[in-house]
This record gives structure tokens, C-alpha cells and sequence, in this order.
């Protein structure tokens, strides 16, 4: 695995979001880049498996994930951060953080 983290927005992630960390260089794709737009939740688990990428998502649905074979997944309710705080904790985690710790668990995100 890289040594660094790469991440996959889901369709429930602002495109905001996405091209926040694009303007800090952080390797993103979207759902939109994925062709993956109107798939369901398994779909981009799957590509983001597939690509090697952190999945990014407001889904609740994803947190039964925990312990699966995945780069992991970074959560939050969509109400608990804004888009700024969500670029900011995104580009904070992604280099602090070490690849292989984050593979199979689910990161609940909070505002720093």
C-alpha cells in the first residue's frame, strides 16, 4: 500500500469538498469521476477497494463495515461539519496518518 492516503467521495460528499483537497494536491476522486453516481453503497466500497482509496462518506450505512477487508472509511454526519472543516480534517488525516492503520476500520470524524 502507498504511504500515503488517497481518498474516494462518495455521492453523498460535496463536489466542494472534492475540489477543496484537489486545490492542497490530495489524490480524490468523486463519484462523478468514478462513474459511480447513481450506484449503490457497495459500488464505491468496491472501487475504492479496487483503487486502493479511503472512502469518504456521510452514509451511515458504511459503519457496519468496521474490521472489513478495505483502505478504510472516514465518516461524519453530514450535520456535524461544515465543508471547511471537513477539507481541513481530511488534509490533517491524510498526512498523519499511515495506511495501514486506517485499512478495515471506519474513522468517525468530528470537528477539530
Amino acid at each position: 500500500m502507498a504511504n500515503y492516503l488517497r481518498y474516494h467521495c462518495d455521492k453523498h460528499i460535496n463536489p466542494r469538498v472534492i475540489n477543496g483537497l484537489k486545490r492542497y494536491s490530495i489524490d480524490v476522486t468523486s463519484a462523478i469521476d468514478a462513474d459511480l453516481l447513481q450506484q449503490p453503497d457497495e459500488s464505491h466500497l468496491a472501487y475504492a477497494v479496487r483503487h486502493k482509496r479511503v472512502l469518504v462518506t456521510h452514509d451511515s450505512d458504511f459503519t457496519v463495515y468496521e474490521g472489513g477487508q478495505h483502505c478504510g472509511i472516514c465518516y461524519c454526519h453530514q450535520s456535524d461539519m461544515s465543508i471547511g472543516q471537513l477539507i481541513e480534517y481530511l488534509r490533517l488525516f491524510s498526512t498523519t496518518t499511515n495506511p495501514d492503520l486506517i485499512a478495515g476500520r471506519v474513522e468517525y470524524m468530528r470537528p477539530l
